[in-house]
């Protein structure tokens, strides 16, 4: 299950957006039906709803989380295939900086945190950790 999922310099998004599926104390109505215990100390919520004004990058944000599924899915035959991503491109700056993914998830009571920078079709950075005691134990990682 999901715990945090952010976002920085992709599509409209130009600052680190977070979301998060942590259920809060004042969720406990919800807890017989919408809140599961992955971990000790650690609810999370089934659901979650985005909502907002128009333009206010609702889109993007699940536009983000398909742009992950994607990376990690798609079967490509030549390793040199363009990745498709598009960064912030109304700032000089993030037009030439890297697109940052974060996503911390559970699985079967174990957390886990994975992280990807991508910059013009180039994976700048990839790393998967879990963390089996308080320090993360890295799975792989890629420069």
């Amino acid at each position: 299950m999901i715990h945090t999922f952010s976002v920085k310099n992709f599509l409209s998004i130009k600052d680190e957006v977070t979301f998060s599926f942590e259920a809060k104390k004042r969720d406990n109505h919800l807890k017989d039906v919408h809140v599961v215990d992955v971990a000790e100390g650690v609810s999370l919520l089934k659901l979650a709803i985005v909502y907002g004004k128009n333009a206010s990058g609702k889109t993007n944000l699940i536009n983000a989380f398909g742009f992950l599924r994607n990376f990690w899915f798609k079967v490509t035959e030549d390793k040199d295939e363009k990745i498709e991503l598009t960064p912030f491109l109304l700032d000089k700056d993030s037009r030439n900086k890297p697109s940052d993914f974060s996503l911390v998830f559970y699985k079967n009571g174990v957390k886990y945190k994975y992280v990807l920078s991508v910059y013009k079709n180039t994976v700048v950075y990839e790393k998967l950790e879990f963390y089996p005691t308080t320090q993360p134990a890295i799975i792989f990682e890629r420069k």
